[in-house]
């Protein structure tokens, strides 16, 4: 995303700059097209990215239902406990996923943003 929105960026200061000339030399046209292009590639940075959050966010998710499951099968069949002490196990087994998967997107998104800098 950050290195492809760096042509964006200089495309446009470019074309600030030198607005009189690309009127002057009628070169309006070809410009647009060289900045819908890198507005292109940006999208589809962007796209890829927000994919694979979400690719990552539904493996989370999935990995989290297991653990609630065998949480599920654990205080069911195999390890007798009390109402109140299965329910805490419950919620807390559905508040690690939830933290999990914050964690991950917060890790990733720190990544991005880090990359940006450089």
């Amino acid at each position: 995303d950050a290195k492809s929105r760096s042509p964006i960026q200089s495309l446009l200061a470019e074309m600030l700059d030198g607005l009189d000339t690309i009127t002057v030399f009628n070169r309006q046209e070809q410009f647009q097209k060289k900045f819908e292009n890198a507005v292109d590639r940006n999208l589809e940075a962007v796209l890829a990215f927000t994919t694979a959050q979400r690719w990552m966010g539904l493996r989370v998710d999935f990995c989290g239902g297991i653990v609630t499951l065998v949480a599920c099968i654990l205080v069911a069949a195999v390890v007798p406990v009390g109402a109140g002490m299965a329910g805490l196990l419950l919620v807390w087994t559905n508040n690690f996923t939830i933290t999990l998967q914050y964690m991950i997107r917060a890790s990733n998104e720190a990544e991005a943003a880090i990359t940006s800098v450089e």
